[in-house]
């Protein structure tokens, strides 16, 4: 006898329920319903960036390089996908300027085929941890180092593109992120934030 205390008078419960029942009095039972097939991508990407949300006063190009993971589903929902990235901004010597950043974003994939997916990125949740040191004049007009760090949770929209291409066993990515930032300055300069990478299908 099945116990029917968890069962919802709703759709989905009761067919899950009369699915059970089936299989316990019946071995040669199948469940017939449709399965959901959900993925998991995960690969790697590099590029550069000039860190236009932050002080760069001479528009100083940095390398990042990252981890991509996404939860695809390939029928129902199959133009929308949910994205975690880390990715790390390394300083040079021009620019004493590092990162760590690790993000969520949603993205619908306005043109979806079996070759190539665009689509439009929105990060809408992000911790960034920056370490820096800015030269500035003091009073006495000499320049003086300011050393800094710290972490900032951000929640405003940050909107990109980006293209998934198959290739060989998996996907070869391009990206332009963080175009458009709700809520975050840039300086004089527009942000260039590009990064190519390749990920698998788990």
């Amino acid at each position: 006898q099945l116990a029917v205390d968890d069962v919802k008078l709703t759709k989905n419960s009761l067919r899950d329920f009369v699915v059970t029942y089936n299989m316990a009095v019946d071995p040669n039972f199948n469940d017939t319903r449709e399965k959901t097939p959900l993925t998991t991508r995960l690969g790697g990407f590099a590029g550069i960036s000039n860190n236009a949300y932050f002080i760069n006063p001479d528009n100083t190009f940095l390398p990042v390089l990252g981890i991509d993971l996404e939860l695809v589903e390939l029928k129902k929902l199959r133009r929308h996908s949910i994205n975690v990235q880390f990715a790390q901004t390394i300083a040079s010597s021009d620019y004493d300027f590092s990162s760590s950043e690790l993000s969520l974003s949603y993205r619908f994939k306005f043109i979806k085929s079996d070759k190539i997916d665009l689509f439009l990125n929105t990060k809408f949740a992000s911790y960034i941890y920056v370490s820096r040191d800015i030269t500035v004049q003091n009073s006495a007009g000499d320049d003086e180092v300011i050393s800094g760090s710290g972490g900032d949770l951000r929640t405003p929209g940050s909107f990109g593109l980006g293209a998934d291409i198959a290739l060989g066993m998996g996907y070869l990515t391009l990206a332009y992120n963080d175009i458009v930032s709700v809520g975050l300055e840039t300086g004089d300069e527009f942000p260039v934030y590009l990064t190519v990478g390749y990920k698998f299908s788990l």
